[in-house]
């Protein structure tokens, strides 16, 4: 199968809330949190945007149903690497004869 979309793994800083109670100024700590994220690129949405989905249909002859939409401000993406995924990833079935006659 020739993938619509291209696979890519993006790790980027999430933003976050504070404390959720009173804080004394020197005793508050930022944190943020390094998300990774592994997904197909739908490319062309936004311009200050990366936009990934986790999964894509083919419906009707078109891969135009996805799920898990997810859009990272490009200021805060690390690092985008694209990686490759091979055209046949799943492995033939063994018929049940096949795999009693051992």
């Amino acid at each position: 199968m020739t993938y619509p979309y291209k696979a890519a793994i993006i790790e980027w800083v999430d933003a976050f809330d504070g404390e959720d109670t009173w804080v004394y100024k020197g005793d508050y700590k930022i944190d943020p949190a390094l998300p990774v994220t592994i997904g197909w690129v739908l490319e062309d949405q936004h311009p200050e945007y990366v936009t990934m989905i986790s999964t894509f249909c083919v419906f009707n002859d078109k891969p135009d149903l996805y799920s898990n939409v997810m859009h990272v401000p490009l200021g805060m993406v690390k690092s985008l690497t694209y990686i490759d995924i091979p055209a046949k990833i799943s492995k033939q079935k063994k018929r049940r004869s096949e795999s009693n006659a051992r």
